[in-house]
């Protein structure tokens, strides 16, 4: 009888660890159909972008709060595939090199829910960081980023279609060679214009900030050309625009500032500002210390607006200006002044001698306070040129 209870006994107890087995069993598969104890997926997209081609490759890192890391590399337009990743907050940083030079950026932060497949999309930047990232991207043309200092260990050669160069926080391109730090043929080619400083610094080495040859140069605002061993901005056979910005602290035989030969240039604003002329380079062509500001020959000038002021070192002829036989110089506005010279302290003039005249036409602005060593054309000297002032308040001619 004993035994028939105790077997009664077992009986019951089996039936409720069955029972408990069962329930933990349901419980368990209940939760993992429903995600709970589950790992997650993250499916990250990499698109295409103008700077992305076939050889670009992209390394996709996720990471977890921990620091916990896994990496990937596709190309664009292909994605990168996560498994078992543990539920939580990831970050995903995407980095594409070309020719082993990074070029393209992007980061976001994302959720990975337990039982499902998280797709997400890094929004991509194209940004040099170094100087083989520029060069690289100046070659592919378009828009160009900056988004740090960098060294310019030789000159860049702008070739691209219609290169911009835009910074994204306050930058410096510091010049380590005697080339230009840009040579531009036949493109369209601008500086700056965004709300941060680009900052060219020829660092007294370079030949010119800008070369330009059978070319277009737009300068826009908050850019400031530098520290150039021979004009800050060089000019031969094509055009440039200075919509704004500043052309200061340049060194030049001739052409300070802007040095322009066969070329037209047109300045809407900006400043031109205590360039200064030295022997120093008989390179730069021309005569020999003429123009601290800018020096145009048989090119043609317009200054809508802008100021040219205080260039009184080592100046020959023409302080602010310097203007030489088919040379044509246009004044709508702006301010030429505080510069000096032997001759011609603002503006210096000078056709060819029984040929084609110089030309200059004044509708508006102001020539006033500058100055000349030997008296001859404190504001204007004016030989062998057409002149016409239909506006401008100008202090002194000669001779008049």
């Amino acid at each position: 009888m004993n035994w028939i209870l105790r077997d009664s006994h077992f009986g019951k107890r089996n039936s409720v660890h069955t029972l408990i087995l069962t329930l933990i069993f349901v419980f368990f598969t209940s939760c993992n159909n429903i995600g709970i104890f589950q790992n997650g997926g993250l499916v990250v997209a990499v698109p295409s972008s103008r700077s992305a081609s076939e050889s670009t490759i992209f390394t996709v890192t996720v990471a977890d709060t921990a620091g916990n890391k896994q990496s990937k590399t596709v190309v664009a337009g292909e994605s990168a595939q996560f498994d078992d990743l543990v539920p939580g907050q990831y970050s995903i940083t995407v980095e594409g090199k070309e020719s082993n030079v990074s070029i393209v950026y992007g980061s976001a932060d994302v959720s990975v829910v337990a039982g499902e497949t998280t797709s997400a999309n890094v929004p991509l930047s194209t940004v040099a960081h170094t100087f083989e990232a520029l060069q690289l991207l100046i070659e592919k043309g378009g828009t160009v980023y900056i988004g740090s200092d960098i060294e310019l260990t030789a000159g860049l050669q702008v070739k691209g279609t219609n290169v911009k160069i835009v910074p994204l926080k306050d930058v410096v391109l510091t010049n380590n060679s005697n080339e230009p730090l840009f040579t531009v043929g036949t493109s369209t080619f601008s500086l700056g214009g965004s709300e941060y400083t680009l900052t060219l610094d020829g660092n007294n080495q370079a030949q010119h900030g800008v070369k330009v040859t059978e070319a277009s140069f737009f300068l826009e605002k908050n850019t400031v050309i530098t520290n150039c061993a021979n004009s800050g901005v060089y000019i031969t056979s094509a055009d440039f625009t200075m919509n704004g910005g500043t052309i200061t602290q340049n060194t030049a035989v001739s052409g300070g500032g802007v040095y322009v030969l066969h070329g037209t240039f047109v300045m809407n604003n900006g400043a031109i500002t205590e360039n200064k002329l030295s022997d120093n380079d008989a390179s730069s062509g021309g005569a020999n210390k003429h123009g601290g500001g800018i020096y145009i020959q048989n090119g043609d000038f317009t200054m809508n607006g802008g100021s040219i002021t205080n260039h009184t070192e080592g100046i020959q002829q023409g302080g602010g200006i310097w203007v030489a036989q088919t040379g044509d110089f246009k004044m709508v506005n702006g301010t030429i002044t505080g510069n000096s010279a032997e001759v011609g302290g603002g503006v210096y003039l000078f056709g060819i001698e029984n040929g084609d005249k110089a030309t200059c036409t004044l509708e508006g602005g102001t020539i006033t306070g500058n100055s000349s060593t030997n008296a001859s054309g404190a504001d204007i000297y004016a030989e062998n040129t057409t002149f016409t002032n239909n506006g401008a308040t100008v202090a002194s001619v000669y001779p008049q």
